[in-house]
């Protein structure tokens, strides 16, 4: 992988249940990392799901081999979050690939 192809900044953020003062357990997405990708643009598709349009885009970013990440893991890129889809490590390239889709709160 060439470092000049890592044209976008991401964030990877990962949950973390806490309990506040109620004893009610709160969920809390925290960034655990802050890294360069490569991006490439797979799909997009939009879609009726109980009266709400639901728009579905898929991407790929493609970071260094040790970017701490798993499939629990959300990726915030251009103010966008991201759940992740799949994690395909290429360690001749020295690469990850992983694949995600916006996620629609």
């Amino acid at each position: 992988m060439n470092a000049g192809h890592l044209t976008e900044k991401i964030e990877i953020l990962r949950k973390a249940i806490t309990v506040n003062e109620y004893s009610e357990e709160v969920e809390k997405w925290n960034v655990i990392n802050a890294t360069r990708a490569a991006l490439l643009h797979k799909s997009a598709n939009k879609s009726v799901e109980n009266n709400e349009l639901r728009t579905a885009y898929t991407k790929e970013f493609t970071v260094w081999l040790y970017v701490d990440i798993d499939e629990f893991d959300r990726i915030k890129w251009n103010n966008k979050l991201y759940t992740v889809l799949d994690i395909t490590p290429n360690k001749a390239n020295n690469n990850k690939i992983i694949t995600v889709e916006l996620l629609n709160e």
